[in-house]
Protein backbone atom coordinates (compact mmCIF):
# COMPACT_ATOMS: atom_id res chain seq x y z
CA UNK A 1 0.00 0.00 0.00
CA UNK A 2 1.63 3.29 -0.67
CA UNK A 3 2.87 4.89 2.43
CA UNK A 4 0.73 8.36 1.86
CA UNK A 5 -2.34 5.97 2.14
CA UNK A 6 -1.14 3.34 4.58
CA UNK A 7 -0.74 6.81 6.93
CA UNK A 8 -3.49 8.76 6.08
CA UNK A 9 -5.98 5.20 7.19
CA UNK A 10 -4.18 4.98 10.35
CA UNK A 11 -4.87 9.27 10.95
CA UNK A 12 -8.29 8.87 9.88
CA UNK A 13 -9.30 5.51 11.84
CA UNK A 14 -7.53 7.73 14.88
CA UNK A 15 -9.36 10.73 14.72
CA UNK A 16 -12.25 10.83 12.65
CA UNK A 17 -15.09 9.50 14.81
CA UNK A 18 -18.48 10.29 12.54
CA UNK A 19 -18.13 7.32 11.26
CA UNK A 20 -16.28 4.29 11.43
CA UNK A 21 -13.41 3.38 8.57
CA UNK A 22 -13.24 -0.09 8.32
CA UNK A 23 -13.41 -0.69 4.29
CA UNK A 24 -12.19 1.99 1.36
CA UNK A 25 -11.98 2.15 -2.21
CA UNK A 26 -9.63 3.95 -3.86
CA UNK A 27 -11.26 6.62 -6.44
CA UNK A 28 -7.78 8.02 -7.54
CA UNK A 29 -4.40 8.51 -7.13
CA UNK A 30 -2.88 11.42 -8.97
CA UNK A 31 0.70 13.06 -8.04
CA UNK A 32 -0.87 16.00 -5.93
CA UNK A 33 -3.83 13.71 -4.29
CA UNK A 34 -4.91 10.36 -3.67
CA UNK A 35 -9.21 10.25 -3.17
CA UNK A 36 -10.86 7.30 -1.37
CA UNK A 37 -13.96 6.32 -0.35
CA UNK A 38 -14.86 5.07 3.24
CA UNK A 39 -18.27 3.80 5.05
CA UNK A 40 -21.50 5.31 4.37
CA UNK A 41 -20.31 7.25 1.18
CA UNK A 42 -17.69 9.50 2.65
CA UNK A 43 -14.92 11.17 0.38
CA UNK A 44 -11.50 11.60 1.50
CA UNK A 45 -8.97 13.28 -0.28
CA UNK A 46 -5.27 13.07 0.70
CA UNK A 47 -2.81 15.27 0.12
CA UNK A 48 0.88 14.24 -1.08
CA UNK A 49 2.60 17.79 -0.52
CA UNK A 50 2.38 20.91 1.65
CA UNK A 51 1.59 22.66 -1.26
CA UNK A 52 -1.70 20.77 -2.05
CA UNK A 53 -2.38 20.34 1.73
CA UNK A 54 -3.04 24.04 1.58
CA UNK A 55 -5.44 24.39 -0.63
CA UNK A 56 -7.81 21.70 1.22
CA UNK A 57 -7.68 23.87 4.04
CA UNK A 58 -8.72 26.68 1.58
CA UNK A 59 -11.62 24.79 0.24
CA UNK A 60 -12.83 23.88 3.84
CA UNK A 61 -12.88 27.91 4.34
CA UNK A 62 -14.35 29.21 1.16
CA UNK A 63 -16.80 26.42 -0.03
CA UNK A 64 -19.29 26.30 2.81
CA UNK A 65 -19.63 30.67 2.08
CA UNK A 66 -20.28 30.27 -1.80
CA UNK A 67 -22.58 27.13 -1.65
CA UNK A 68 -25.70 29.33 -1.29
CA UNK A 69 -25.05 31.32 -4.81
CA UNK A 70 -24.46 28.02 -6.74
CA UNK A 71 -27.33 26.14 -8.97
CA UNK A 72 -25.57 22.67 -8.54
CA UNK A 73 -24.44 20.54 -5.33
CA UNK A 74 -20.50 20.93 -4.16
CA UNK A 75 -18.64 19.25 -0.98
CA UNK A 76 -19.45 20.12 2.33
CA UNK A 77 -16.54 19.63 4.27
CA UNK A 78 -17.23 18.02 7.25
CA UNK A 79 -13.28 17.31 8.74
CA UNK A 80 -10.14 18.35 7.87
CA UNK A 81 -6.46 18.09 8.79
CA UNK A 82 -3.52 20.02 8.30
CA UNK A 83 0.23 18.82 9.37
CA UNK A 84 3.47 20.91 7.41
CA UNK A 85 5.73 18.68 8.85
CA UNK A 86 5.10 15.10 7.98
CA UNK A 87 3.07 13.09 4.91
CA UNK A 88 0.06 13.30 4.62
CA UNK A 89 0.47 16.90 4.60
CA UNK A 90 -3.37 17.34 4.68
CA UNK A 91 -6.92 15.31 4.79
CA UNK A 92 -10.04 16.33 4.25
CA UNK A 93 -13.61 14.67 4.30
CA UNK A 94 -17.16 15.35 2.60
CA UNK A 95 -19.99 13.08 2.19
CA UNK A 96 -20.38 11.59 -1.25
CA UNK A 97 -22.24 14.09 -4.08
CA UNK A 98 -24.75 12.71 -6.23
CA UNK A 99 -23.98 12.07 -10.13
CA UNK A 100 -20.78 10.14 -11.91
CA UNK A 101 -18.20 12.54 -13.83
CA UNK A 102 -18.94 13.18 -17.20
CA UNK A 103 -17.43 10.00 -19.37
CA UNK A 104 -16.20 11.91 -22.76
CA UNK A 105 -17.49 8.69 -24.71
CA UNK A 106 -21.18 9.76 -23.70
CA UNK A 107 -21.53 13.37 -25.03
CA UNK A 108 -22.99 13.24 -28.76
CA UNK A 109 -25.04 14.97 -30.30
CA UNK A 110 -28.45 14.16 -28.81
CA UNK A 111 -26.94 15.60 -25.37
CA UNK A 112 -23.59 17.70 -26.28
CA UNK A 113 -25.79 21.23 -26.01
CA UNK A 114 -27.66 20.34 -23.10
CA UNK A 115 -24.87 19.69 -21.18
CA UNK A 116 -22.91 22.62 -23.00
CA UNK A 117 -25.91 25.09 -21.33
CA UNK A 118 -25.55 23.42 -17.51
CA UNK A 119 -22.39 23.82 -17.82
CA UNK A 120 -22.25 27.03 -18.84
CA UNK A 121 -25.19 28.16 -16.23
CA UNK A 122 -22.47 26.68 -13.42
CA UNK A 123 -19.95 28.96 -14.71
CA UNK A 124 -21.81 31.75 -14.95
CA UNK A 125 -23.18 31.23 -11.51
CA UNK A 126 -19.74 30.85 -9.97
CA UNK A 127 -18.49 33.95 -11.87
CA UNK A 128 -21.40 36.01 -10.58
CA UNK A 129 -20.70 35.56 -6.90
CA UNK A 130 -19.52 39.05 -5.22
CA UNK A 131 -16.17 37.74 -4.04
CA UNK A 132 -15.35 41.25 -2.68
CA UNK A 133 -17.95 41.35 -0.56
CA UNK A 134 -16.86 37.78 1.58
CA UNK A 135 -13.35 37.80 3.68
CA UNK A 136 -11.53 35.40 0.97
CA UNK A 137 -8.35 36.56 1.24
CA UNK A 138 -7.07 32.81 1.39
CA UNK A 139 -8.08 32.66 -2.35
CA UNK A 140 -5.34 33.35 -4.41
CA UNK A 141 -6.06 36.82 -6.95
CA UNK A 142 -3.99 35.71 -9.92
CA UNK A 143 -4.37 38.12 -12.67
CA UNK A 144 -2.53 37.99 -16.56
CA UNK A 145 0.40 39.11 -15.04
CA UNK A 146 3.76 39.64 -17.27
CA UNK A 147 6.15 39.22 -14.38
CA UNK A 148 4.11 35.74 -13.02
CA UNK A 149 4.80 34.40 -16.71
CA UNK A 150 8.47 35.34 -16.81
CA UNK A 151 9.03 33.52 -13.70
CA UNK A 152 6.86 30.18 -14.88
CA UNK A 153 9.61 30.95 -17.93
CA UNK A 154 12.18 30.45 -16.43
CA UNK A 155 11.14 27.51 -14.23
CA UNK A 156 10.55 25.38 -17.36
CA UNK A 157 12.61 26.68 -20.01
CA UNK A 158 16.15 24.64 -18.79
CA UNK A 159 14.22 21.46 -18.81
CA UNK A 160 12.00 21.76 -22.07
CA UNK A 161 15.70 22.79 -23.70
CA UNK A 162 17.20 19.34 -22.19
CA UNK A 163 13.72 17.50 -23.87
CA UNK A 164 12.57 18.75 -26.91
CA UNK A 165 14.48 19.41 -30.18
CA UNK A 166 16.09 22.27 -30.92
CA UNK A 167 13.62 23.20 -33.66
CA UNK A 168 10.81 22.64 -30.77
CA UNK A 169 12.65 24.93 -28.08
CA UNK A 170 12.95 27.64 -30.84
CA UNK A 171 9.68 27.16 -31.18
CA UNK A 172 8.56 27.28 -27.48
CA UNK A 173 10.46 30.25 -27.46
CA UNK A 174 8.72 32.56 -30.33
CA UNK A 175 5.37 31.03 -28.35
CA UNK A 176 7.06 32.98 -25.02
CA UNK A 177 7.61 36.20 -26.91
CA UNK A 178 4.67 36.13 -28.40
CA UNK A 179 2.58 36.31 -25.27
CA UNK A 180 4.60 37.66 -23.35
CA UNK A 181 3.86 40.66 -26.02
CA UNK A 182 0.10 40.01 -26.14
CA UNK A 183 -1.13 43.18 -24.54
CA UNK A 184 -4.87 41.74 -25.40
CA UNK A 185 -4.19 38.98 -22.54
CA UNK A 186 -3.64 41.43 -19.97
CA UNK A 187 -6.91 43.50 -19.87
CA UNK A 188 -9.59 41.60 -18.62
CA UNK A 189 -12.49 41.83 -15.87
CA UNK A 190 -11.90 38.81 -12.28
CA UNK A 191 -14.11 36.80 -11.19
CA UNK A 192 -13.95 33.93 -8.59
CA UNK A 193 -12.92 30.82 -10.91
CA UNK A 194 -13.10 27.17 -10.25
CA UNK A 195 -9.61 26.87 -12.18
CA UNK A 196 -10.00 22.86 -13.15
CA UNK A 197 -13.28 22.88 -14.64
CA UNK A 198 -12.72 19.82 -17.04
CA UNK A 199 -15.26 17.21 -17.69
CA UNK A 200 -14.13 14.64 -14.66
CA UNK A 201 -14.99 17.26 -12.23
CA UNK A 202 -17.77 17.87 -13.39
CA UNK A 203 -20.76 14.88 -12.25
CA UNK A 204 -23.73 14.31 -14.53
CA UNK A 205 -27.05 12.65 -13.87
CA UNK A 206 -27.94 9.08 -15.78
CA UNK A 207 -29.67 10.55 -18.04
CA UNK A 208 -26.77 12.69 -19.36
CA UNK A 209 -29.23 15.83 -19.14
CA UNK A 210 -28.57 17.64 -15.85
CA UNK A 211 -25.72 18.72 -14.15
CA UNK A 212 -25.98 17.64 -10.57
CA UNK A 213 -22.37 18.41 -8.91
CA UNK A 214 -19.40 19.71 -9.67
CA UNK A 215 -16.08 18.77 -7.26
CA UNK A 216 -12.33 19.58 -6.65
CA UNK A 217 -12.15 22.99 -5.90
CA UNK A 218 -8.29 22.94 -4.70
CA UNK A 219 -7.25 25.16 -7.98
CA UNK A 220 -10.22 28.23 -7.18
CA UNK A 221 -8.93 30.99 -7.77
CA UNK A 222 -9.69 35.10 -8.45
CA UNK A 223 -8.83 35.58 -11.94
CA UNK A 224 -9.64 36.00 -15.70
CA UNK A 225 -13.35 34.14 -16.57
CA UNK A 226 -11.92 32.85 -19.13
CA UNK A 227 -9.72 30.69 -17.05
CA UNK A 228 -13.21 28.36 -16.66
CA UNK A 229 -14.13 28.65 -19.80
CA UNK A 230 -10.49 26.96 -21.38
CA UNK A 231 -10.73 23.67 -20.22
CA UNK A 232 -14.36 22.59 -22.11
CA UNK A 233 -12.39 22.23 -24.97
CA UNK A 234 -11.50 18.99 -23.86
CA UNK A 235 -14.98 17.66 -24.78
CA UNK A 236 -14.32 19.05 -27.95
CA UNK A 237 -14.77 22.39 -30.63
CA UNK A 238 -18.90 22.47 -30.85
CA UNK A 239 -19.12 21.32 -27.20
CA UNK A 240 -16.35 24.59 -26.32
CA UNK A 241 -18.39 26.82 -28.52
CA UNK A 242 -21.68 25.85 -27.01
CA UNK A 243 -20.44 26.59 -23.62
CA UNK A 244 -19.11 30.29 -24.58
CA UNK A 245 -22.36 30.90 -26.77
CA UNK A 246 -24.42 30.47 -23.46
CA UNK A 247 -21.64 32.18 -21.33
CA UNK A 248 -21.54 35.49 -23.61
CA UNK A 249 -25.73 35.35 -23.17
CA UNK A 250 -25.06 35.53 -19.99
CA UNK A 251 -22.35 38.40 -19.40
CA UNK A 252 -22.82 39.74 -22.91
CA UNK A 253 -19.97 40.61 -25.84
CA UNK A 254 -16.42 40.38 -24.25
CA UNK A 255 -14.45 41.27 -27.93
CA UNK A 256 -10.98 39.29 -26.45
CA UNK A 257 -12.78 35.93 -24.53
CA UNK A 258 -11.62 33.91 -27.09
CA UNK A 259 -7.86 35.05 -27.48
CA UNK A 260 -7.71 34.58 -23.94
CA UNK A 261 -9.24 31.26 -23.67
CA UNK A 262 -6.71 30.27 -26.58
CA UNK A 263 -3.94 31.44 -24.22
CA UNK A 264 -5.23 29.89 -20.82
CA UNK A 265 -5.54 26.44 -23.18
CA UNK A 266 -1.82 26.76 -23.86
CA UNK A 267 -0.46 27.93 -20.15
CA UNK A 268 -2.75 24.98 -18.66
CA UNK A 269 -0.19 22.21 -20.59
CA UNK A 270 3.05 24.94 -19.01
CA UNK A 271 1.57 25.07 -15.62
CA UNK A 272 1.18 21.48 -15.40
CA UNK A 273 4.72 21.26 -16.30
CA UNK A 274 5.68 23.48 -14.16
CA UNK A 275 3.83 21.20 -11.41
CA UNK A 276 5.59 17.92 -12.05
CA UNK A 277 9.06 19.26 -12.00
CA UNK A 278 8.56 21.08 -8.90
CA UNK A 279 7.49 17.50 -7.31
CA UNK A 280 9.57 15.91 -8.97
CA UNK A 281 6.87 13.29 -10.79
CA UNK A 282 9.84 11.65 -13.23
CA UNK A 283 6.71 9.34 -14.46
CA UNK A 284 4.61 12.34 -15.77
CA UNK A 285 7.79 14.22 -17.64
CA UNK A 286 6.50 12.40 -20.95
CA UNK A 287 3.41 12.94 -20.81
CA UNK A 288 3.22 17.10 -20.05
CA UNK A 289 5.61 17.15 -22.73
CA UNK A 290 3.65 15.58 -25.46
CA UNK A 291 0.87 18.23 -24.08
CA UNK A 292 2.85 21.13 -24.74
CA UNK A 293 3.98 19.62 -28.11
CA UNK A 294 0.38 18.78 -29.01
CA UNK A 295 -1.04 22.67 -27.99
CA UNK A 296 1.67 24.73 -28.23
CA UNK A 297 4.09 24.01 -30.70
CA UNK A 298 2.21 22.18 -32.99
CA UNK A 299 -0.58 25.02 -33.05
CA UNK A 300 1.76 28.45 -33.29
Amino acid sequence: MDNVLENALSIIRKEFNKVPIDSIKILASGFGSIVIEGNQGIIFRIARNVDIAKKYVMECKVLPQIEKYLNVNIPKPIWYKFNRALPPYGIMAYRKLEGNPIAFSKVNQRNRDILAKEVANFIASLHKIPYYKHNFRIIPKIENDKRVLRVLRNATSEFLKSNLTDNEYKKMETWWEKILSDETFYHHRLALCHGDIWYENILVDESYTRIVGVVDFSDMKIADPAVDLAPQIYLGREFHNAVLHEYINVFGHDKSIKHRIKRHRELREVYGLYYVIKHNQVEEYEDTISKIRNNIILNN
